[in-house]
């Protein structure tokens, strides 16, 4: 059964988001010492880079431009 375009970006995107988070919160609270700011600026900066790398290089390939 093959899935929609959509439903992979829907579903690539969501994993993307996690994953992101997931590595941000890590990144955070490993570089960010123990001011609170650093903490959560250290994590926005790695989900905000993270998503950037996923919207740039894996989301086209989901929808299919890689083909």
């Amino acid at each position: 059964m093959d899935v929609s375009f959509v439903t992979r970006a829907f579903y690539g995107f969501a994993i993307a988001m996690v994953i992101c988070m997931v590595l941000g919160v890590i990144a955070g609270k490993l570089f960010g010492g123990a001011n609170k700011r650093l903490q959560k600026l250290t994590a926005q900066l790695v989900f905000g880079g993270g998503m950037v790398i996923f919207m740039l290089l894996i989301f086209p390939r989901l929808l299919g431009a890689g083909k």
